[in-house]
């Protein structure tokens, strides 16, 4: 890609062409997959030229606040980060993220136009400082101020020369984003003036490859869950749509959207929790490592489980990866971060933090791109062509034996179906003193997240800060143990410890915890304390069968702040992001949370020394990624379903879904048998109703009904033999009901003797039937007929005669009948004009009400049965 130098205005304006235009579908006999893949192809040959995008950026002045620091002046902008470049001005950069097609090759991006006006005042800006690690308290007394660099604070030129920058590209389970960082203050040194931009638009050229627009890409985007990060994540949601991928899947009954990975000897152990989430309508299975290294290539066992993950996304549409295993079952990937400290004190020991192995499970999250470009020993290397964006969400289980395997998937599932309904809105902050000069407490920061990012729901958030001269250990213990849901901490720490004022917390600690089953979810910034290919104490809060977490977010490696800045250090920024991510964007499952705090972070982490890309490695999850966040007190469902439907029959099956007596939407209903010639899943609409169309086995049928937020509630329906009857059963809602003449046909899907007629009646009335008549449908004979007989014994039975004097009528299979059906008071009706029914189909020809109204979707509510 060419970069243009400089800022270069031009007049008018560039606009926005549409790449993909509506088209016929043609070929009846391609798929929908190959009719929309060829029209997009088409469409794109249709507009090859030279293309553009046109994205616009405002930024206010009430955003802005000023502040001193160190005698230096600091300007942060509102939704800003500062340039961390060490020695030159800390000024305000945004990132910005482009979703573009797929085959984009981008030739040039400008500035098209901008406002900017001058700052009133003289300023002599904050030069940027390194972050320092949360690793010790070693130099919290040494002075590590990093001085101006003088090139930059003698220079008459603006800095930064330009208002953007480029950061790069990369693909997101299939869409392609451009990264871009803005700099909306430009400083002039010498002039000590600040220029603020209140308005920037730029404009990206690109060329396509229409050729290379296929369906078979890596990463399949056909998922809503990865298509609503994007679109929360760029400038331009609109295009989202337009320009998704394309990618052949093997269908609906092929998915396995989560996949274990683990050895054969806890495969087992994992088996509860894959029969879960295949019951709620995650479908799962187990992989083990030895299957997975005798199958795929790769130089090593890393590559080859990455290599299995690219398959499962694009055979198996997988969205959820648990590593089943600790790293000698499960091996991580080592990468290279490095972080700038140059000019600190020469006495620090510490100018410079580099690693080549720090864990990553990113490594099987990010499949795109190279990890080891250059092909030498270190993946991750800025100049291997590492994509960061997440094709699948990662989690591990940090367990080595089939007891630890077992507590994992205990703790998972308690938490997710069998919650204690009181601790969901509990939230622990713990906070230490992170520096001595300047004066940095860890509470500041936990403050500010509270503030922007935490819901007033969680309030009063329990807060044991060494600021305030009431955290220790013992105290944070006991806090631990009362069970709160959220636990976010921050402090040092190293491999077996993480720090709470004068004190810590050790592995014994996170063993010896009980409070089980208030398990909670935990996040530090500490260093080291989830070095997980260590005994790190992340994995004795993991593998404690009494209490500690149910999941544990934190650094393999060393987290960083930045001294005397308080929620400006990277591992401030990506833990605020964590929350925003869950209580803002409302990506409650655990491992689309973590993921999307660090695609916010991304165009800050295509280079190293800011800490940013380090953290991006280091920041790991141990837990199920699909694991639903409680973010609210637990409700509870009320479901209606037949308890009983008849085997081998083409049949529909209607699950309301209410909360309490309304409707819930958007609830997630999976049905299915042991057999597996049933399996699907499907949402409720605004009615609370869901709707299955099924021809089971005799045995059961499971019925699992899931939502953010509410217990789930698992129920089954008896599968069984019927004896041969024509029965409707009850509507949810039989409302509106009125006594009329009911006109329409029966074809009952069995041959059956009706003697009997039962109508079912609203409620609370006196429902019935007055006369009945059944006719064969072609001659329009009659063949049988009932009068009622009054409140009289069982009066909702209407007695029927054959016309021949016998005491039953034959109704044959799929022959159809018409039939007269006088009902009195209120009888349960449908409202539809056709009903499907385990016994066959009736249909409603014409219903006149008592008042003489007329309806075409009037079915009467009924059973024909045999004396």
């Amino acid at each position: 890609m060419t970069r243009e130098n400089g800022r270069r205005i031009f007049t008018g304006l560039c606009i926005i062409i549409l790449l993909f235009v509506a088209i016929t579908a043609v070929a009846s006999a391609a798929t929908a997959e190959d009719a929309q893949l060829a029209k997009i192809q088409d469409a794109i040959k249709e507009n090859s030229t030279a293309q553009k995008i046109v994205t616009n950026i405002e930024f206010n002045a009430s955003d802005l606040s000023f502040h001193t620091f160190e005698n230096y002046d600091l300007v942060k902008l509102k939704g800003c980060q500062h340039k961390r470049s060490v020695g030159e001005p800390a000024l305000p950069m945004k990132s910005i993220y482009l979703v573009i097609p797929p085959t984009a090759q981008i030739t040039g991006i400008s500035v098209v136009s901008s406002k900017d006006r001058e700052i009133e005042g003289e300023y002599t800006i904050l030069p940027a400082q390194p972050p320092v690690p949360t690793s010790s308290l070693t130099y919290q007394n040494e002075t590590r101020f990093v001085a101006q660099k003088a090139s930059v604070y003698s220079s008459s030129d603006s800095y930064p020369e330009d208002i953007f920058r480029y950061t790069g590209e990369g693909n997101l389970r299939g869409y392609k984003i451009v990264s871009l960082v803005l700099f909306p203050i430009q400083y002039v040194p010498v002039e000590k003036k600040l220029v603020f931009y209140t308005n920037i638009t730029l404009c990206i050229n690109y060329t396509t490859t229409p050729e290379a627009w296929s369906k078979d890409a890596t990463a399949a985007s056909r998922n809503s869950r990865f298509t609503s990060i994007v679109k929360k994540t760029v400038s331009n949601p609109d295009s989202v749509d337009t320009y998704q991928n394309f990618v052949r899947s093997t269908g609906a009954h092929d998915d396995v959207k989560y996949v274990i990975i683990t050895n054969d000897g806890m495969k087992a152990a994992f088996q509860p929790l894959v029969d879960w989430k295949t019951k709620k309508g995650v479908p799962a299975k187990v992989v083990t490592v030895s299957s997975i290294e005798a199958n795929y290539s790769g130089n090593d066992t890393q590559e080859k489980i990455s290599n299995f993950i690219k398959y499962a996304i694009t055979t198996w549409n997988t969205e959820w990866i648990l590593l089943g295993g600790d790293t000698d079952v499960v091996p991580c990937r080592g990468a290279y971060g490095y972080v700038n400290g140059s000019a600190a004190s020469s006495n620090s020991g510490a100018d410079e933090w580099a690693d080549d192995n720090i864990p990553a499970d990113l490594y099987y999250s990010c499949l795109d791109g190279n990890w080891n470009d250059d092909d030498d020993s270190i993946y991750g290397e800025v100049n291997d062509s590492v994509d960061l964006y997440p094709d699948v969400f990662v989690g591990r289980a940090p367990v080595n034996t089939i007891a630890e395997a077992q507590t994992f998937v205990n703790k998972t599932l308690r938490y997710e179906k069998n919650p204690p309904m009181d601790y969901e809105l509990d939230m622990l902050f713990l906070a230490e003193k992170l520096w001595n000069d300047p004066l940095t407490w860890g509470g500041e920061t936990k403050n500010i997240i509270d503030m922007d990012s935490i819901p007033s729901k969680y309030d009063p958030i329990t807060k044991k800060y060494q600021k305030y001269g009431n955290v220790n250990a013992t105290i944070a213990i006991n806090e631990m143990n009362a069970g709160p849901h959220i636990v976010n901490h921050v402090g040092h720490g190293n491999t077996g410890c993480f720090g709470v004022g004068s004190s810590g917390i050790y592995r014994s600690d996170a063993d010896n915890l009980e409070n089980f089953p208030k398990n909670f979810i935990l996040y530090t910034i500490s260093c080291y304390s989830n070095a997980f290919d260590s005994n790190s104490l992340s994995e004795h809060f993991m593998n404690n069968p009494d209490g500690g977490c149910v999941a544990y977010i934190g650094n393999s490696r060393y987290g960083f702040f930045s001294p005397g800045e308080p929620g400006e250090g990277p591992s401030d920024l990506y833990d605020k992001e964590f929350f925003n991510s869950l209580f803002t964007d409302n990506l409650y499952h655990l491992g689309e949370t973590v993921a999307d705090s660090k695609v916010a972070y991304i165009s800050l982490s295509q280079q190293d020394g800011n800490g940013m890309r380090w953290l991006q490695y280091a920041i790991n999850l141990l837990g199920d990624p699909e694991l639903p966040i409680w973010t609210e007190t637990p409700q509870n469902f009320t479901i209606h379903k037949p308890s009983e439907i008849t085997a081998n029959t083409t049949q529909e099956i209607i699950i309301p879904v209410l909360n309490g007596t309304e409707p819930v939407q958007n609830a997630t209903v999976c049905i299915m048998n042991g057999d597996d010639d049933i399996y699907d899943v499907s949402a409720t609409d605004s009615s609370g109703n869901v709707s299955f169309l099924v021809s089971p086995s005799v045995g059961v049928l499971n019925v699992t009904v899931t939502k953010h937020n509410f217990i789930p509630n698992e129920s089954s329906i008896l599968v069984a033999i019927s004896e041969a009857i024509f029965d409707t059963g009850k509507p949810f809602d039989p409302y509106p009901s009125i006594p009329g003449m009911h006109n329409g046909t029966i074809t009952p899907n069995q041959t059956i003797n009706v003697s009997k007629m039962y109508t079912y009646p609203c409620t609370g009335t006196g429902g019935h039937t007055e006369y009945v008549a059944f006719y064969n449908a072609t001659t329009g004979d009659e063949i049988a007929n009932g009068t009622w007989n009054g409140y009289k014994g069982d009066w909702h039975n209407i007695t029927i005669h054959n016309v021949t004097g016998a005491p039953y009528v034959t109704l044959l299979e799929e022959h159809e009948y018409n039939y007269t059906i006088i009902t009195g008071s209120y009888p349960q009706i449908y409202h539809r004009l056709t009903l499907p029914t385990a016994n066959g189909w009736i249909n409603c020809t014409k219903f006149r009400d008592a008042n003489g109204g007329v309806h075409y979707d009037w079915i009467p509510a009924i059973r024909l049965w045999d004396e």
